[in-house]
Formats: structure tokens, sequence, C-alpha cells
């Protein structure tokens, strides 16, 4: 999710700069990813706007005239308020043949990109976002302002023939707009909507994609074509042929779906998706934008059934009941004016819901026996207001509290309010608690986590360009899952049938198994995730990269060193180069394993897999992340210029006697061509059609690349290389 410092800013006042903006993000609980500055050039979208530079000022009562001199030569005389310095270049936007001053050049903002857990889901909204800040300084004791939202009064029209008929509408307001002219939104709309990934297309829907951003409630958009309006929302009596704007159909059945009839043609289908009858032209004059609300069942039910999956299928699945005040007429009327809509009047209001107010009865026991410490019931409390509880009775053991926040969804699970808690209260402060240390938790978030997502995330692109496939499957194991693996030594659930992976591959198979069935024999898959390990009654918590892949013609060796390569790669991008090797075989899970490890730190195992339910060759790959980050973190990195030339490969085969082995060729070629040679690879071994006392090796050599490419430089070298074996090893080249 990406927010925009400057849009946030909008609902609430603060003087904060974007670092202490991260820091109290993450006391919320909003996991930030990154943060960058951009400037109006990357996101200028408007074709209005032109470039220009102040000439002169002059002074003319409250206002300042501007010299501005464009790209083009051209003199322009604009008029503000805001005092701007001589020689400044700046935005100009021309409205209705007049010029207005967006912002100077150099005026940059901040993207903030961020991860925000499901439990909080609705703080992606900027109104709710502002409102958790908002009510997070206050805790803090911080002087803070949020947008003062009243219940607007409005005067209601009975301009158009609008009727309900379904139970499963709880709310409807609509308003309608006349003599309406469809044109492009100002920068400031743009500006937002570029950033936030959406494409500007004209005033009326970016209106309503800023709403869906800023509240996350979705409206229609109703094209009102002829003078006599017959508007009902009501369950279809026959089955029904509904086709979209994009030319897809659904067939309705008959009494199952809630469908808005304009003169008894079929135009919306449960506020989800548009009827072509519904387009919006530039023809169209008169519009009805409609704020709904439906019962929750109603409306999962008929996105589960049609498998209908878009931003407003979303929105329904996080947010579904309004909050009380009206805040979506205030954002809409705010955005009209900006855009000098006029002519709005509300002509339906219906409202059938009650708010029942959550009675929620916590023990202080269970609070500070979840948290793991002792929080003051004074302490809670205090929480408990400022998150807009409201606090029905408490004594020594127990508070019994009332939700007044519609928003939060979820909010009547004991769990989410002790998640806010422990959020308000500081994680900092229970690790300070528990032992007695003081320990920067803010630090540790900044420093050590985004380190290692950097690691993962470095890893995983190499992997991806490399063709393998990212795949997530849940931390439970079923017994019969567990492919003949020791399972005393696993962490067991309740039911004792069910335990915590110590491997990310034994879910792996499964995904593997599931493409074999489908013909999909070449597969190349990986997990980044957590595994689980029981040691001396203690348990302990690692991070894993896992990699799978499988192919039914394979070459046992050929894959083993296309994998290796890979590993090697990944190790190089790390910035570790110098490892030593370990082979075993006959291993748990391998039938032969190589250990790659540091200094004793085990850091990459690999090797083919035992044969388990397939008969394909599966081959595995372990990055043992933890140990891979203790590594990097000691180490003192050392920088090279980076070679302008691309190495080569080149593979060279040999018939040689059976008493030869690879290492004396290793050996060998190391020796003369040390400063020449990256590494040396055996690439494959051939015994068939061939005398008894002899075998073919293949082998790769990767040679460096100073010169370009040269075809005299890399003949000669493997030149050396072949006269080198035929005089030492009495190797033959095998044509």
């Amino acid at each position: 999710m990406k927010f925009l410092f400057s849009w946030i800013k909008e609902f609430i006042f603060f003087n904060y700069k974007i670092n202490n903006l991260y820091n109290l993000l993450n006391d919320i609980g909003i996991e930030i990813l990154s943060i960058k500055k951009i400037y109006p050039i990357n996101y200028n979208y408007n074709k209005n706007i032109i470039l220009g530079k102040i000439i002169k000022i002059k002074k003319i009562n409250n206002f300042y005239k501007f010299k501005i001199k464009t790209k083009n030569n051209e003199i322009l005389y604009v008029y503000n308020k805001k005092y701007i310095k001589n020689n400044i270049k700046i935005l100009i936007e021309k409205i209705n043949k007049q010029y207005f001053i967006v912002c100077k050049e150099n005026d940059y903002d901040y993207i903030i990109h961020t991860n925000i857990p499901h439990n909080i889901s609705y703080l992606s909204y900027y109104y709710y976002l502002s409102r958790e800040i908002y009510s997070y300084l206050k805790y803090k004791n911080i002087k803070t302002k949020i947008i003062n939202i009243k219940n607007i009064k409005i005067k209601y029209f009975n301009k158009i023939n609008f009727k309900i008929k379904s139970k499963n509408i709880l709310y409807y307001n609509t308003f309608l707009i006349n003599n309406f002219k469809f044109k492009l939104s100002n920068f400031f709309i743009q500006k937002k909507l570029v950033l936030s990934n959406i494409k500007p297309i004209n005033n009326i829907i970016d209106i309503k994609n800023i709403i869906i951003k800023e509240i996350g409630i979705p409206i229609e958009i109703i094209n009102l074509k002829d003078s006599n309006h017959k508007l009902i929302i009501k369950e279809n009596n026959k089955n029904i042929n509904f086709i979209t704007e994009n030319k897809k159909k659904f067939l309705l059945k008959k009494n199952k779906n809630i469908i808005l009839f304009y003169n008894n043609l079929p135009i919306y289908f449960a506020n989800i998706i548009n009827s072509y009858k519904n387009k919006i032209n530039n023809n169209t004059k008169n519009l009805l934008i409609s704020f709904t609300l439906y019962k929750k069942n109603k409306i999962r039910y008929i996105i589960n059934k049609y498998n209908i999956n878009n931003n407003i299928t979303k929105i329904y699945n996080n947010i579904i009941i309004l909050p009380k005040s009206n805040i979506y007429i205030y954002i809409l009327k705010k955005y009209l004016n900006i855009l000098n809509i006029k002519n709005i009047n509300n002509v339906f209001n219906y409202k059938k819901y009650k708010i029942h107010n959550n009675i929620i009865k916590l023990k202080l026991s269970y609070i500070n026996k979840l948290i793991g410490i002792k929080i003051s019931i004074k302490k809670i409390l205090k929480i408990l207001f400022f998150l807009n509880y409201k606090i029905k009775l408490y004594n020594k053991k127990y508070i019994i509290l009332i939700n007044k926040n519609l928003f939060k969804y979820n909010i009547n699970k004991k769990i989410n309010i002790i998640n806010d808690i422990i959020r308000f209260y500081g994680i900092n402060n229970i690790y300070k608690k528990k032992n007695n240390t003081l320990i920067n938790y803010n630090n540790y978030i900044n420093n050590n986590y985004l380190k290692i997502e950097n690691i993962e995330n470095k890893i995983i692109n190499l992997l991806i360009n490399y063709g393998f496939y990212q795949v997530i499957n849940t931390p439970f194991v079923k017994k019969n899952e567990l492919l003949n693996l020791n399972y005393k030594n696993l962490i067991s659930l309740k039911d004792k049938l069910t335990f915590l992976r110590n491997y990310l591959f034994i879910k792996m198979i499964n995904n593997i198994i599931y493409n074999i069935n489908r013909k999909i024999n070449s597969i190349k898959i990986f997990e980044k995730g957590n595994i689980y390990i029981k040691k001396k009654n203690k348990i302990i918590e690692k991070k894993n990269i896992e990699i799978l892949l499988t192919n039914k013609n394979n070459n046992y060796l050929k894959t083993l060193h296309n994998l290796y390569d890979i590993l090697n790669l990944i190790l190089e991008k790390v910035g570790i180069k110098k490892y030593n090797k370990l082979i075993i075989y006959n291993s748990k899970i391998f039938e032969t394993k190589i250990i790659l490890k540091y200094k004793n730190i085990q850091i990459i195992k690999f090797g083919k897999l035992k044969k388990l339910y397939i008969n394909q060759n599966i081959y595995l790959a372990i990055i043992n992340i933890n140990n891979l980050f203790k590594i990097i973190n000691n180490k003192i990195i050392k920088y090279k210029k980076i070679n302008k030339y691309q190495f080569f490969k080149k593979d060279l085969s040999f018939i040689i006697d059976k008493n030869i082995y690879f290492n004396d060729f290793y050996l060998l070629a190391k020796k003369k061509l040390k400063d020449k040679l990256i590494n040396i690879y055996l690439f494959d071994i051939y015994k068939k059609n061939l005398p008894k006392n002899k075998k073919s090796y293949t082998i790769r050599f990767i040679i460096k690349n100073k010169y370009g490419k040269k075809k005299k430089y890399i003949n000669n070298i493997l030149l050396i290389l072949i006269n080198l074996f035929k005089n030492k090893l009495n190797a033959k080249i095998k044509k």
C-alpha cells in the first residue's frame, strides 16, 4: 500500500518531518518498506501544465502580480496570494483561459510504501489512518488537530421516482448532478491518482477513485438518459443475461441477486459491476451518484458465487459498515467544489439499519497473560479511551467496553483489542519491562529487519530472473504429509495430528505433484518462510529460502551443476566468494548432500532428494537466511571495479584413463592459468561406447574477459589447456 505524505497532511495537522513519521507509523503497527522522494515533473499527466520562470514581481493590494516567461518565450501575467522569489521556475495550470500557479518546480513530496497487516486493514485508507495517528499522538500528549467533520445537514428533493424493494439493502443515499460537463481533473487530483498507480480518466471517475482511496466506500454512477426516471432496486424475478461494460456475460439466477433497474433495464449488479447500457459518455448531462450499504452475508455470497475480483470486491471484504458521521458526503462535496462542479442535490435517502453497540468483556489477567507483563489498569483505560472505545464498567478483575469504531469490522475478537493495546503501549516498553534492559525497538526494525529483507529480496529477484516461480504455503503440516520424516522432534498442535513445519519443501512437494498431474514436467519453484525446530524443550524459529526443481528428461550431474551455478551466483551477490564444500552420501533427506560452509557456519545445503511419491528426480537447495545474515553483518565488504565485459563459458570433452579423476584436471589448470580462470566444473561423465579402461569427462571452464569479444584470446587459452592435459594426463579431445 502506497501513501502520499502531503495527502496524509490534508486530514491531520502536525509538524512532523518524514523521519518522525517513519517511527510513528512503526509504532502504530505499519511496516514501512521504502520511502521515495518525488518531484512534480515525475507525475505530470496534465497537458494544461506549463513550465515557466518568474522575471518580475509587483504587489497589488493583497495579491502579487508575477511576470512569467515560458519555455516557448511567451510572457504571462499571473496573480497569486503567496509570495515567490524572483528567478524561480514554477508550474502554471491553464483553467478556462485563466492561469494559476500550481507549485515550484523543486516542490517535492514523499511516497511511503507500506505493508499493512490484515487485522488492521482499515488503515489502508487515508481517513482511518489519520484518525489512528491522531489518537496515538493524543495518547502521547502531543498537540495535533484533525479535520472537523460534523453531521452535515442535507436538504432532500423528490425529483426522481426511486424505490427499494430489497431487504438486503441497509443504506442508500443518492445525489443528482445536472448539466454535467466532462473535463480533465486539475493537477492536484491527478497527482494523487498517478502516485497511487491509478490512471486519471475524467473528473467524475477521478472523484470516484479518490473517495475509494480516502474512505474505502464504493460509489455508483448512473447515467440519466430520459426525462422520466424510474429507479428500482430489487431481487430479479426471472433469470437475466447481464452484460458488463467489458462485454462479459453473467447469467443471474432468479431471486438470488440484487439489481438496480433503470426504466426496467438492469444497469447495476450489486454495486460491483456496471452494465454496458449504463456507459458514461461525453454526451452525458445528468448523473446520479449513490452510496450503498448491503448486508455482509449477501454481498459476500454474490462475490464468491460469480468469482468477481476487482477493487470494489476487496473493499467489501474489509469495510462494510459506514462511519457515523457523513464523511463520504463531506469528501464528495469537497472534491466537487475543487473541480467547480455545481448543481448538486440530494434526491433520495434510505436508512434501515440500526447501530448495535458490541459489548465486550475483557479480563485483566487474560490481557496481562497474552502480553507477558502487567500493565496498570489506568494505562489500559487511557489507551482504550483514545482508541474510541466506550468504557461501560471496570474493576480490578475485568473491563466491560463498547465498540464505537464501526469501521473496525473484526474488532469483536478480543485478541484484536489486545493487539491495539500493545500497539499503543509500545513493544519497546514491553521488552524493557521483561528484561530490565534498554532495547531501541525502532532501531532494530530500521536496521536489522530491513537488512534481512534486503538479502531476501536480492535472492528472490535473482531466482525469478532464472525462471523460478515463488509459492506460498501454510506453516502447518499434517501427519500424512511428513514424507517418512521423524515427527517426534516436531512441534505438535493440540490435536497431535498437525505439526509446525521444520522444512519448507514438505508442502512444496504438493505443488510439484499438482503440476505433474497437469502434465507440466519441468518445474522450478521456491518459497520464503519460517521453520520451527524443537531443541531441549525450546522452540527455535528460523528463516529459510528453499528451492525445488525437477525435469522428466534431466541429467543428474548437469542439473546439479546448474543448481550449484545459481547458488554460487546468490553467494556472490550477497558478498560471499570463499567457502568450503562438504559432500555427504545417504543423509535423512538427500541421496547425496553438498554443504556449503563459511568459517564452520552452514549457509546452504543442496542435492538430490530421496525418491518420495514421484518417479522424477527432485533437487532441493536450503538457504539459511539467519546464518547468511550473521556472516554478512560481521563481514567487512571490499569493493572492486566491475569488469566491463562478461565472462565466457567453454566446455571441453576429454577421453581419459579410469584411474584419472577431476581433481587432477582442476589442480593442473589452476596452477597454469590462475589469473585467467574464474572457476572449473565437472559437467558430465560418460562411459558408454568406450573401451573398458576409458571414460569421458566434460569440463566447463569459466574464463575471465578483459579485452572484449576476441576469439584469439579465448582460443589461445583453450589450446594451452588441451596441450597441458594431453602432455600430463594423456587426455584426448572427444570429437
